[in-house]
């Protein structure tokens, strides 16, 4: 799941929502306090807020985009989006 030069800017997120889907290391250093090597310039993710992002990524959005073939990935990142701002 490597990014190419014409993915899309969605094509790219979907792809990190898969990755923090299946990768707890990840999620654990998305969530650590102070830069890393992965994400230099960001601000820690709320380890409360982010459990209920994670598992509603797990057990909802990415089954529900799976299954259903009109679920584009503007509509996968906007519930994303949503998901994380009622997490």
């Amino acid at each position: 799941m490597l990014a190419k030069q014409d993915d899309s800017i969605n094509t790219l997120r979907v792809k990190m929502l898969a990755l923090l889907d299946q990768d707890e290391a990840t999620r654990a250093l998305l969530c650590a306090a102070g830069p890393s090597t992965l994400f230099p310039t960001r601000v820690p993710v709320c380890p409360k807020k982010a459990t209920g992002f994670f598992q509603g990524l797990h057990d909802t959005l990415l089954p529900r985009w799976v299954k259903d073939e009109c679920v584009t990935l503007d509509d996968l990142i906007e519930d994303a989006r949503m998901l994380y701002l009622i997490a």
